[in-house]
């Protein structure tokens, strides 16, 4: 099990990078979100309050891939509709979840977009902005 130094995410590269996605994709919300033994743990944001998230959360990524997750309506999927970030602040509709990797294919976290209007049209390759986000994120840590 990997032990991720959290800390070494709050920086201002994270910062930075987190306002360009927010303004280049133009959504509501932006944060990165490691895990952790006990769940998650919210370690940056930009537009998103302190929130308490579990492993059920919108933001939690349990599959295991190097591509990122997209979910274009959480209010319209059973995993989600009663996420509190779904049915409360901020009201998530779009996710995605772009994966943070180290040694390769090895998933220690997310960096999430979420924005308060359904893209059920949103595909992989324009999460290319949110991946080169990701690869500078963890080029600085």
């Amino acid at each position: 099990e990997h032990l991720v130094p959290w800390h070494k995410f709050q920086n201002d590269v994270t910062t930075d990078i987190m306002q360009k996605v927010l303004d280049h994709y133009q959504a509501t919300a932006c944060c990165l979100v490691l895990d952790i033994p006990s769940g998650l743990k919210l370690v940056a944001s930009s537009g998103l309050d302190d929130v308490l998230l579990k492993e059920d959360s919108l933001l939690y990524d349990d599959i295991r891939r190097t591509i990122p997750t997209i979910i274009g309506d959480a209010s319209e999927d059973a995993r989600y509709s009663n996420d509190p970030l779904v049915k409360g602040e901020p009201h998530a509709r779009f996710c995605v979840r772009a994966p943070l990797l180290v040694e390769g294919d090895w998933r220690i976290g997310s960096l999430c977009l979420l924005d308060t209007k359904p893209r059920d049209s949103f595909s992989l390759t324009e999460c290319a902005f949110l991946m080169s986000g990701v690869a500078k994120i963890m080029s600085a840590t």
